[in-house]
């Protein structure tokens, strides 16, 4: 059985609770509610079958899996970003030969 691809967009939300330390300051960040956020991850841990942070109170630390998904997912959202850019500079280019 293959394992799901992550939803970028709930990746997005995982690396700026990663990099924020917490829900609160990454829902800021995100312009998301806490409980959005909080729906984001739970599902992105569900949809990987694998916790990826400890929850002690309002702290929260990456587990093993969290931590090999915050590397590894910074390189995908870079990916991302640069497929993205090229489609753009592409789709751009060739709109002027129409």
């Amino acid at each position: 059985m293959t394992a799901p691809e992550p939803d970028l967009r709930r990746l997005r939300h995982f690396v700026a609770v990663a990099e924020a330390g917490g829900f609160t300051r990454a829902a800021a960040s995100l312009h998301l509610s806490q409980q959005a956020l909080s729906s984001s991850i739970r599902q992105l841990e569900k949809d990987l079958n694998a916790e990826l942070f400890t929850r002690v109170g309002r702290q929260v630390t990456l587990t093993r899996a969290g931590q090999t998904l915050l590397s590894e997912g910074r390189v995908l959202l870079a990916a991302a970003r640069t497929v993205a850019e090229h489609v753009e500079k592409v789709g751009a280019s060739t709109a002027e030969t129409f």
